[in-house]
C-alpha cells in the first residue's frame, strides 16, 4: 500500500513514477482478488481509486502498460458489481491489445468483458464474447488464461440454459486445470461443475465435485 501510494504521488511530470504506478495497477487486481476477494476483505474501492490515479498520471506512458491497467480496472468492476464501468474499461483495454497484437491478454480481457455482459443479463453478447476469446487463445500456449476463458464460457452457457453445452465446457475446464496442475483452477472448476449438477438434480455427482 505504501509503494502504490508513493507511485501516484509526487510531481506529475515524473515519468518513471508514472510508469511504475501503471505496472502496479496492472498487477494488483489479481494480488488483492486472489488473496482476499473470496473472503470479503478485498478493498476494491481503494484499489479502483489507485488504478484511476495511475491511469490519469500515466496518460502518456507505454500503451501496453495502460492496457494492462485498464484491464485491471475492468476486472475490478466485474468483481465488485460495477459492471458498466468494468465493461467500458475492458473495451478500452481491448482496443489497445488489438493494436499491439497481444492475443493472450486480449483473450482474457474479452472473456472478462463477456463476464460483465453476463452479469448485466446480455447473454447473447456474452456468448459472442466467449466465442471471440476461444478463437484468440487457440494461438497461444496453454495457460491459466485458457481456464478463465472456459470457466466464463461455461457460466454463460449455464445462464443461457444450454445444459449439455455448459456441462461439456465445465468438464473440459476441470480436465485442463488438472493437466496444467492448477490447484485453484481445478477447485473452481469442480465447484462450478458441482453447482451445475445441483441445477440438474444430480446431487450425488455434486457431492463428489465439492
Amino acid at each position: 500500500r505504501v509503494a502504490t501510494a508513493w507511485s501516484v504521488g509526487g510531481a506529475v511530470a515524473d515519468s518513471d513514477r508514472a510508469a511504475m504506478a501503471l505496472r502496479f495497477a496492472g498487477a494488483l487486481f489479481w494480488y488483492w482478488h486472489g488473496s482476499a476477494g473470496w473472503i470479503g476483505t478485498a478493498r476494491y474501492a481503494e484499489l479502483r481509486a489507485f488504478v484511476s490515479g495511475a491511469l490519469e498520471r500515466g496518460s502518456g506512458e507505454a500503451p501496453i502498460l495502460r492496457a494492462r491497467a485498464l484491464a485491471s480496472a475492468g476486472s475490478i468492476g466485474l468483481a465488485s458489481g460495477n459492471w458498466k464501468d468494468g465493461h467500458q474499461c475492458l473495451e478500452e483495454a481491448l482496443h489497445i491489445f488489438r493494436e499491439l497484437g497481444s492475443p493472450e491478454p486480449e483473450a482474457l480481457a474479452e472473456v472478462m468483458r463477456g463476464g460483465t455482459l453476463l452479469m448485466m443479463g446480455q447473454l447473447d453478447d456474452a456468448w459472442t464474447a466467449s466465442n471471440v476469446a476461444v478463437e484468440l487463445v487457440r494461438s497461444v500456449p496453454l495457460s491459466m488464461v485458457h481456464g478463465f476463458v472456459l470457466a466464463w464460457r461455461a457460466l454463460t452457457a449455464r445462464a443461457r440454459g444450454d445444459v449439455d453445452v455448459a456441462r461439456q465446457i465445465f468438464e473440459e475446464n476441470v480436465a485442463l486445470s488438472r493437466r496444467l496442475g492448477l490447484k485453484v483452477g481445478t477447485a473452481h472448476g469442480e465447484a462450478f461443475l458441482g453447482a451445475h449438477n445441483i441445477d440438474v438434480g444430480q446431487i450425488d455427482d455434486a457431492v463428489e465435485n465439492f
